[in-house]
């Protein structure tokens, strides 16, 4: 069955064909190339029920028509991965024996006899401000085509248009075609213009500009669309940062009783208009008490308290701007005698308890019946920080000695928090589960702002002081060491770095500014930040890098180790990708990589990308990704080679590569091999939303050949 009537096979109208496919996957037929049409004759691998993309179709079909005719290569991880090859790539063992089977029947296509014709159906058209697009219909008996460009001519293969880019604004160009074979080649066209766009007028100043406190914490920001405008900078309390095309900003975990100022101004491709008036607005005081309420109408449940596998329990929160956590209500059942429950609040790292309790508690067994019962601990802590995610953690004072207890859960629609066990040796997220009832009282505590606790100073209220001690020190050829003195009731510091403003770090009076030219001269200014604002900026100071050392360079970048356990990636959400960072040598060519990986449960292709990197995380678009099937993978630890490629590496420039799968999963993907190599190297993850830093569970293991 042939739902779409295809002929699949390539561009094979001169043979009678009048459906037929035009292309296929190749790197000789790339995608927006000369050779985006492949030649006729050529079997695609046709529809595929174990297609891995995102592109619909062919996702989201049945299976006779889970195809599309197209070479696409996309890579908005996770969002966009075309996954072409999966569909469309042929294979040498089936089109050899068809070309074979088909020289049995089809004769060869007749020789042109007369040059061919002059091109017609030509069209020019602007796509913008800076191209235009120049098109033509295919030309019988044609076998490549030859354009002038506003007098130029080059050779533009068979294909049948031209992108003309970099173009000037509101500039006119003029296009003609003629096509040619083995035998002659016809007139010129007859010429065809366009014109490039000319960009707008900046759009009018924003109007209508309010700014509401939505509650003790939160302020709102709204204005009207304006004409023209294709997205918005805001300047909030000092700091610009643009919304899109949003046309309100919701701002949160500001103080209480704290006063903001804002203004807005409209952007389009003709420039920014003037900024709004300022606009002012109250936080009012907030209540003394709150709740953070976590309960469901869940009747099942999930047990804590055994000697082994599930010894713990835990589920995490996300804090507010109330500081201070008074008490916890739980919602249990009993079985047997158990022994007390105990209840500890943890911090976390990857959604998970870490490090040691930051307050525990006990519930008496004798409150808790063998039906599901609400239950309060007298759990308290003073500084718990706004939006930063905590997990309560319900064990048993005995563990198995007599009974055991259950949590009660249910489905987390929301996606956002985290339930899971502790095994006795390791947290393990089990959020696909639920989530377990939980209530928490807080308060104010005498305090508007998670701080340290019982400060009473009121200057907390108050914008931070400039940073002293400012200090840039160059160490080697790349890189500088920026440090400064703590600045008392900081959250966090802004680095202008050669005039622009480009790193925010949390409470940490340090910064590392790598990836640099050999003999460059770099200027910094630190400002404080907190729930008041912005301080001002220190002195600039200046660092000028060290020369590079002459050497040879090798042909192996190589971050290996004999390490023996791995990190996970590949999931839909926290471990979606890994990365590890490595310092090109004087060799500008990468010709592939070794990773050492192994994979579980059926994941879909291995994906490896090279990143440019900025403030040592993989920064903008990839530079260059390619895929390797799964079925290269081992289950076991082993080293895979991947023939990613790349041109134009910058001596002494800090690089990622970052692993994926083509397509995510909670219950497939792959483990990278780690062990500690170097601290000048750094290894994280994509979480979905950000890159994280994670160098202190080592290096994962990684070879770059370069030449």
């Amino acid at each position: 069955m042939n739902p779409f009537g295809f002929v699949y096979l390539t561009n094979m109208e001169e043979y009678g064909a009048e459906n037929s496919i035009s292309q296929i996957y190749h790197s000789w037929f790339a995608d927006g190339s000369r050779w985006d049409l492949a030649p006729a004759g050529f079997v695609p691998g046709g529809p595929s029920m174990q297609y891995s993309g995102t592109a619909s179709p062919p996702l989201g079909q049945p299976r006779q028509k889970m195809y599309k005719d197209w070479n696409g290569i996309a890579w908005d991880w996770p969002r966009t991965v075309d996954a072409s090859w999966e569909i469309t790539e042929n294979g040498i063992y089936y089109q050899a024996a068809y070309v074979k089977l088909l020289a049995k029947f089809v004769s060869a296509p007749p020789l042109p006899t007369e040059p061919p014709a002059v091109p017609v159906g030509e069209s020019a058209n602007a796509t913008g401000t800076t191209s235009i697009v120049f098109k033509w219909n295919k030309t019988q008996g044609a076998a490549a085509y030859d354009i002038e460009i506003d007098g130029i001519v080059q050779d533009n293969g068979p294909s049948l248009s031209y992108t003309h880019e970099g173009l000037g604004h509101g500039t006119t160009h003029t296009y003609r075609v003629k096509a040619r074979n083995t035998l002659g080649e016809s007139e010129w066209s007859a010429p065809t213009t366009a014109t490039t766009e000319v960009p707008p007028p900046p759009p009018e100043t924003p109007s209508d500009v309010l700014a509401t406190a939505t509650g003790s914490f939160t302020t709102l920001l709204s204005w009207d669309a304006m004409e023209g405008a294709t997205s918005y900078e805001v300047e909030a309390d000092g700091v610009v940062k643009s919304v899109g095309n949003q046309t309100s900003v919701l701002y949160k975990g500001l103080a209480s009783s704290s006063t903001h100022s804002y203004r807005v101004r409209a952007i389009n491709n003709g420039g920014a208009s003037e900024w709004s008036d300022l606009t002012t607005v109250t936080t009012p005081e907030a209540p003394p008490t709150s709740e953070i309420d976590l309960s469901h109408n869940g009747t099942d449940g999930y047990t804590f308290g055994q000697t082994w596998d599930q010894v713990k329990r835990y589920q995490t929160f996300v804090a507010d701007s109330y500081p201070t956590l008074t008490g916890v209500e739980v919602k249990l059942r009993r079985g047997g005698l158990p022994g007390d429950v105990t209840v500890e609040l943890y911090e976390t790292i990857d959604n998970k308890p870490t490090g040691n309790p930051l307050a525990s508690a006990t519930i008496a067994a004798n409150s808790i019946s063998d039906d599901g019962t609400i239950v309060r601990a007298p759990l308290k802590y003073s500084g718990l920080k706004y939006d930063t995610k905590y997990a309560i953690v319900l064990g048993q004072a005995a563990g198995g000695a007599g009974g055991i207890y259950e949590w009660l859960t249910e489905i987390d629609v929301n996606g956002n928090l985290n339930f899971g066990k502790y095994t006795g040796s390791e947290w393990a997220d089990e959020s696909h589960i639920g989530y377990g009832w939980l209530k928490l009282s807080i308060a104010q505590g005498g305090q508007t702002q998670p701080n340290e606790p019982n400060d009473p100073d009121p200057q907390e209220h108050q914008v931070p002081a400039a940073p002293v001690g400012v200090q840039a020190t160059a160490v080697g050829a790349s890189t500088i060491h920026v440090s400064w003195e703590a600045v008392q009731h900081a959250v966090a510091y802004e680095i202008e770095v050669d005039g622009s403003i480009d790193y925010q770090l949390m409470n940490m009076p340090a910064f590392v500014h790598g990836g640099l030219a050999a003999g460059s001269t770099h200027v910094y200014r630190i400002r404080a930040l907190n729930g008041a604002g912005a301080g001002e900026w220190s002195a600039p100071v200046s660092a000028v890098t060290g020369e590079e050392a002459p050497q040879e360079a090798s042909p192996i970048i190589d971050v290996s180790h004999q390490g023996t356990y791995g990190f996970m990636f590949g999931e839909t959400r926290d471990q979606v990708n890994r990365y590890q960072t490595f310092a090109a040598n004087a060799n500008k060519q990468m010709t592939h990589i070794e990773v050492n990986v192994r994979k579980f449960n059926n994941p879909s292709s291995l994906t490896a990308s090279l990143y440019a990197t900025k403030n040592n995380k993989p920064i903008g678009e990839a530079l260059a990704t390619v895929a390797v099937k799964a079925s290269e993978v081992s289950e076991d630890y082993g080293i895979v080679s991947i023939p990613l490629a790349y041109a134009g590496l910058d001596s002494g420039a800090t690089y990622a590569i970052v692993l994926g799968q083509s397509q995510t999963s909670d219950f497939a993907g792959y483990e990278w091999l780690t062990s500690e190599v170097s601290g000048a190297l750094k290894f994280g993850k994509y979480s979905g939303g950000s890159w994280i830093d994670e160098s202190a569970i080592g290096d994962g293991w990684l070879k770059v050949y370069v030449e």
